[in-house]
């Protein structure tokens, strides 16, 4: 009885740990000595590959790692039909991983930096927004835009209540060819700059989501950029739709209201899982 209850343990504990071990900014605050930083950054790179494939190839490692356990330590030939299994799914992990970790590794990375500068946009422009409603601070504390949907709302529909109360000069985009600033003077009208803001959303989210390169190389992401997608273009749609710029989506100002929470909700959750996730892939030491 008491093999069986330590074996059990032996075997929740080491799935786990290995649960823990795929994700990769629990690796990366681990404090090793000098000598193994080498060696911590190559298992923080595993990790994000791991990490990156989604709860599929999580959940496989955690079956690898307790297989490995249950062969190694306990008398696993007491039950052949288990102990074969094991073997076998452990021979398969391996092969795998050998055939094809660098394969994908290179395109996860390609994916990353062909993204990357629509994404520190996508970021440059928040502060854009934040900066209009914090007398041009960039990053002003507890101040996001899913506390906003209201206010920004209302600054589109009736643009002229709302100006700019300092000069603003921040980045609005980057591409090959550098950064794009924006520069608002003192009393600026910005309702229509905010519908900028989302249409460029719009364009960039539909864009990723649409991107089967993405779709492939991370799947952990498809289901919220799904959200974040429809969530946005049915807002813009809406409120398009209420500018008279299109026979879109309709809606009453607090069926708006609600939407637009609900895109500037998901738009935060992609946000950061986009960072965990996809931001700067491949980078040695992350």
């Amino acid at each position: 009885m008491r093999e069986i209850i330590f074996c059990i343990l032996l075997l929740v504990g080491s799935g786990c740990l290995a649960w823990f071990y795929t994700d990769p900014q629990y690796i990366s605050k681990t404090k090793l000595p000098k000598k193994l930083r080498g060696v911590k950054k190559l298992v923080v790179i595993y990790s994000r590959y791991l990490y990156s494939g989604g709860r599929f190839r999580r959940l496989l490692f955690v079956l690898v790692v307790v297989s490995l356990f249950y062969v190694l330590f306990t008398d696993s030939s007491k039950y052949k039909f288990i102990e074969n299994m094991a073997f076998s799914v452990i021979a398969a992990f391996i092969f795998d991983t050998f055939l094809n970790f660098q394969k994908e590794q290179l395109h996860k990375t390609m994916v990353s930096r062909f993204w990357q500068s629509s994404y520190n946009s996508c970021y440059d422009r928040e502060k854009v927004v934040l900066a209009l409603y914090s007398e041009g601070r960039a990053l002003p504390m507890k101040l996001q835009l899913h506390l906003l949907h209201r206010l920004i709302f209302m600054s589109i529909i009736y643009s002229q209540n709302n100006v700019t109360k300092k000069i603003i000069s921040l980045p609005w985009s980057s591409n090959g060819n550098g950064l794009k600033m924006i520069d608002l003077p003192k009393g600026f009208v910005f309702g229509d700059l905010l519908l900028d803001f989302i249409r460029e959303d719009a364009k960039f989210i539909n864009s990723f989501y649409l991107d089967e390169k993405v779709a492939t190389s991370f799947p952990g992401i498809n289901d919220l950029s799904r959200r974040f997608n429809n969530s946005c273009l049915i807002a813009l749609s809406m409120i398009e739709t209420k500018l008279g710029l299109e026979n879109g989506w309709n809606g009453n100002d607090e069926t708006i209201n609600k939407q637009m929470k609900l895109y500037f909700s998901e738009r935060k959750q992609f946000m950061k899982l986009y960072e965990k996730l996809i931001s700067n892939y491949g980078v040695v030491g992350w």
